[in-house]
This record gives structure tokens, sequence and C-alpha cells, in this order.
């Protein structure tokens, strides 16, 4: 099942950039403790900064939340496109339409744009947040069922169907 192999991608990426951030924050943290040692500033200065920092989302650790906030929430959504397309696969799916999201669409997105394909064809060329394109992780793009094959029903039909079991909407 080729969800297996990419939900398996997204756990190996997603450690592996929590693992690079956190070095990375690590790294900073150092300098900046030598820093201030080499300016004379004693451990109880030092300690008290770095908890304001902590606490106030300051630059260092700020910026170390908002990184895994990032890497995190892409992993999510990442997860989400590879279920939804398997959901569709399995539901006799077989070709896909590139949706663009969002105003700020990268060239290589840009391209695809409406371009239609089979979903080991875009396997192929590169899946939205595959790392493919200019914007990489960052993607907004989806790939939605497209062509005569898609048996999805319409809003309406649906409301009425889910009125019709439940009594409600």
């Amino acid at each position: 099942m080729p969800e297996i192999e990419e939900l398996t991608a997204i756990e190996l990426s997603l450690y592996n950039s929590v693992e690079r951030t956190a070095q990375r924050t690590l790294f900073d943290l150092d300098e900046l403790i030598e820093q201030m040692r080499l300016r004379g500033m004693d451990d109880a200065g030092i300690r008290s900064f770095l908890l304001s920092d902590l606490e106030d989302g300051g630059r260092y650790f700020g910026a170390f939340q908002n990184a895994i906030g990032r890497i995190v929430t892409n992993a999510v959504e990442e997860a989400g496109g590879v279920a939804s397309r398997g959901v569709f696969e399995r539901a006799g799916i077989t070709e896909f339409q590139w949706q663009t999201a969002g105003g700020n669409v990268c060239p290589d997105c840009k391209e695809r744009n409406n371009r239609t394909r089979t979903m080991e064809q875009w396997r192929l060329v590169g899946i939205p947040k595959s790392g493919f394109s200019v914007c990489g992780s960052y993607c907004n793009c989806v790939l939605v069922p497209s062509g005569s094959g898609r048996n999805i029903r319409k809003r309406a039909e649906r409301k009425r169907e889910l009125k019709l079991k439940f009594g409600r909407t």
C-alpha cells in the first residue's frame, strides 16, 4: 500500500526535522551562553535571562516553538492528504487534478495547476508537500478527484441522504 510508505516517510521526515531544529536551538543557546559569560554575566543572570525567554516565547525559545509548530502542522496536513487520497483511490477514483491554493503560488505548482494525472504518475513527479517544488513542505496545493470516474455525491444530495437517515441536517 503506497499510503503506508508515504506515512512512514512523513514520520521519518518529522523526526529528522524536529531533531535538526532541536540541535540548532541547542547550538544557538550554547553560543548565547558563551557570549554572556564572555561579557561577564554570572550563572544566575544567564539562568534568569533564559527563563524569561522561555516564559515569554522570546527570540530563542519562541523561534524553537514556532519551528516545531510549523513542522508538526505540515506533517499533519501531509498525513491528511495521504489519507484522503487513499480513500479516493479505494473508491475507484483513478485520476486526480492538481489545484493550487492561496495567492502566493510557487512557479512549480503554478505550472501544474488544473493538470490531471493518475496518482501513480503524480507520485513519480511529486505530490503536494513532497519537497519536489520551490515551496517544499510548505505547499498548500491539493490533489482532488478528477474526470468522469469520480463517484462523489453533490452536497445537496448528501444532505438529503443524511436528513432521511438521521432526521436532521
